[in-house]
């Protein structure tokens, strides 16, 4: 464990954000999508990221 390494972060976006990157809604559900930490700048009550919307789309997949 003293070298696990978190490299992302799967994220259940809102409506509004699942609209913004242009994804399509589910039927039921969220839409999840993988980020890269390196667009995380804080976590703390919530995660700022230092990416704009635009970059967000252009994120390759992640792996797991």
């Amino acid at each position: 464990m003293d070298t696990w390494q978190i490299k992302s972060l799967f994220v259940n976006l809102t409506d509004e954000s699942t609209q913004r990157l242009g994804f399509r809604q589910p039927f039921l559900g969220k839409v999840t999508v993988c980020l890269p930490v390196s667009a995380v700048r804080t976590i703390a009550d919530h995660a700022i990221l230092n990416q704009t919307f635009e970059q967000l789309r252009n994120l390759k997949q992640c792996k797991e």
